[in-house]
């Protein structure tokens, strides 16, 4: 239960910054409050609960035990979430790298369709077509603005379109 509830903490801390590390963005004192008291609370409740059973099932708090070894036992559960954590964290990061980097999944095609579909005020399918290009031609064209992207992939996000026509169409393709 202890690990459970710490690492979804942490996990909440870590997904709030996105493709950066939890540290580059000071959550809010409502967040660090909130989840404050709720791992305190948990971590409490996990090691101090007393000796019993629950549906036929015996249990007891990690901290309840003869040896100062299971006193320990929620420190080292911390520890764990922790480490596990930092871990974590590192391979977000590193995911998002590379996907950016290689463009795999061609996410961000789809990422750039959708920002042209927001700034549309119809909801008009788009076509965007792809092209295989090496890392280092991927890697010079992430450095180029929004605008001149669009341009080169000749969308016209303005075109009439009859929605009928196109009715069992998808809303977006790659040739």
């Amino acid at each position: 239960y202890l690990k459970v509830s710490i690492s979804g903490f942490l996990t909440l801390f870590s997904a709030r910054t996105g493709r950066n590390f939890f540290f580059s963005t000071r959550p809010s004192l409502v967040l660090l409050c909130g989840a404050g008291f709720s791992l305190l609370v948990s971590s409490l409740i996990a090691s101090l609960l007393p000796d019993g059973t629950l549906d036929n099932v015996k249990i007891d708090g990690l901290a309840n035990g003869p040896s100062s070894a299971h006193k320990a036992m929620p420190v080292w559960v911390w520890l764990y979430c922790l480490a596990w954590w930092l871990i974590q964290d590192f391979f977000k990061v590193c995911t998002h790298e590379i996907l950016d980097r290689f463009n795999l999944f061609e996410y961000k095609t789809v990422l750039m369709r959708d920002k042209i579909k927001g700034a549309s005020s119809t909801n008009e399918p788009v076509e965007v077509v792809t092209t295989t290009t090496t890392p280092a031609k991927a890697a010079q064209k992430e450095a180029e603005p929004a605008e001149q992207l669009i341009s080169q992939m000749d969308i016209d996000v303005d075109a009439d379109v009859d929605h009928n026509e196109h009715e069992h169409e998808p809303a977006f393709t790659t040739d």
